[in-house]
């Protein structure tokens, strides 16, 4: 399994508070979150901060995953649960135990359920940038013809390193192209800002 970090999903998980705060605010209750000696921070200040500080590049965050889900309903790419196990059993396996893989989870901000969600929007995007940036059968060959060498001691055969090198060759196509692909399908289905603090802070950004 590719290395996989699950502080790139962090970022979703940071205004999901905000989208929790946003269907409360006709709500007459602001519920405390902190206090500090006879001062009281709420939810509202909280989300108003959040959102402030770091609301663009989380709205970002999740616009990209609602294209990307958008995108594999079209074109009908779909994650199973096999697919999705076998992903979370490797990852659970590489920290060396459940307990391991619970508390990454906790420190990052997931549960189990949350994170397979999160994991599953990264799994679909995979599926769905590889059919768009394909790896070629001449590009891992040309790869390993000028590569062979460093790949190992003894020099493993082409189907010995195919895996390894499609990896690399459909990372550096993510490393390349993935800001234009993404910028695609925004033109495709024309996100909006509907809210006028985001809608400032991505014009500022553009410019």
């Amino acid at each position: 399994m590719k290395k996989f970090d699950v502080s790139i999903l962090a970022a979703a998980v940071l205004l999901l508070a905000l989208a929790v705060v946003g269907l409360s605010e006709g709500e007459k209750e602001d519920p405390a979150v902190a206090r500090v000696g006879d001062v009281t921070i709420t939810e509202s200040q909280f989300s108003d901060a959040l959102k402030h500080k770091y609301g663009i590049r989380v709205m970002d965050q999740l616009i990209a995953d609602a294209l990307i889900t958008q995108e594999a309903k079209q074109q009908g790419v779909t994650i199973d649960e096999a697919e999705l196990e076998k992903q979370v059993d490797a990852l659970k396996k590489s920290l060396g135990s459940d307990e391991a893989f619970r508390r990454t989870l906790e420190k990052k901000g997931f549960n189990e359920q949350t994170f397979r969600e999160a994991l599953k929007i990264v799994m679909l995007k995979d599926k769905l940038f590889e059919k768009a940036y394909p790896v070629t059968e001449e590009q891992i060959k040309e790869y390993y013809d000028k590569n062979k060498e460093k790949l190992g001691n003894p020099v493993p055969t082409l189907e010995q390193a195919r895996e390894k090198i499609k990896e690399k060759l459909a990372g550096k196509n993510r490393a390349k192209y993935q800001d234009e692909w993404i910028k695609g399908l925004e033109k495709k289905y024309g996100p909006t800002l509907l809210d006028p603090v985001l809608a400032k802070q991505k014009a500022s950004e553009e410019e």
